[in-house]
């Protein structure tokens, strides 16, 4: 695959899309040779962020580049106070939103660059092989 064909955006309503966003994450993801465990996991955090992020409107953009080293995930337009808090609700056998995120990919970060947004990073080392 090119540098071009390895990015894919889809901006769709945040209610009831999230088998949309799997579908087309784990299509995306194994163009690009991400091994199972690796898709999963990263559909699962798309999963929680559609579920317990507040977004700004109704819609979402989710927008996956890949390259050689690994997968940037862009997830927004976010509400960016509330995103923060977000982060540290309890999701799941006492865990917060972000600790759970950090057992799935490698990094988060929340970024306010005029549309605030989850940074997502999955290195393709730590997938592979």
């Amino acid at each position: 695959m090119t540098l071009q064909e390895n990015d894919v955006s889809i901006v769709l309503p945040v209610e009831g899309y999230a088998n949309v966003v799997r579908l087309v994450t784990g299509g995306f993801l194994s163009r690009c040779e991400f091994d199972f465990e690796a898709i999963d996991d990263i559909q699962l955090a798309l999963d929680l962020a559609l579920r317990w992020l507040p977004v700004d409107g109704t819609r979402v953009t989710v927008r996956l580049v890949a390259d050689r080293a690994g997968l940037t995930i862009w997830f927004g337009a976010l509400v960016a106070a509330s995103a923060e808090r977000a982060l540290t609700d309890v999701v799941r056998d006492g865990l917060e939103l972000g600790t759970v995120l950090g057992r799935l990919v490698d990094r988060i970060e929340l970024v306010d660059g005029g549309a605030p947004a989850l940074i997502l990073r999955k290195a393709h080392e730590a997938v592979t092989g």
